[in-house]
């Protein structure tokens, strides 16, 4: 058996709660009471109310210290990394969108003066593509269109 495992097994009695710990540590969740009790050892530190579950209490001393210690900068820093990572992709995803959205806009008010078409017609045209996109894609496919047309055969023919 290794020796964390039988000493510390509220934090690393198994993989998924080893994991779950290594995690808080990471996110800066009472990474220093997973510390001290590694340093000192349960019978020491943090098993107050719980005596039972410190088996054969291990202290690790400095070496927990540095591990942890390292651990939760590397660990920190990775997740903020990923975190800042996620942020900025969807921002910049956000703003392209934005834009494209913008010049089709922009187009459209070209085209719009340019033929002399109503505001009214151009919601009616809006209304109709909404009808048939029907995946929100944005663009319509010649299935939807298909779909389109015979949903306005049946419409219309009734």
């Amino acid at each position: 058996h290794h020796r964390a495992r039988r000493s510390h097994r509220w934090h690393f009695g198994s993989l998924h709660i080893s994991l779950f710990t290594l995690f808080r540590c990471a996110t800066l969740e009472d990474w220093t009471d997973i510390m001290y009790i590694n340093m000192f050892g349960c019978e020491q530190f943090g098993y107050l109310g719980m005596e039972d579950q410190c088996v054969q209490p291990y202290a690790w001393g400095l070496l927990a210290a540095i591990y942890f210690v390292l651990f939760t900068i590397v660990g920190g820093l990775v997740l903020m990394t990923l975190f800042i990572g996620v942020v900025t992709t969807s921002m910049e995803e956000a703003s392209e969108e934005q834009k494209e959205q913008m010049g089709i806009e922009q187009d459209m008010l070209k085209h719009k003066e340019r033929l002399g078409v109503s505001d009214e017609e151009i919601e009616t045209y809006r209304a109709i593509f909404a009808l048939l996109d029907l995946d929100g894609g944005g663009s319509i496919d010649e299935e939807e269109l298909a779909l389109g047309f015979a949903n306005s055969r049946d419409r219309f023919s009734k």
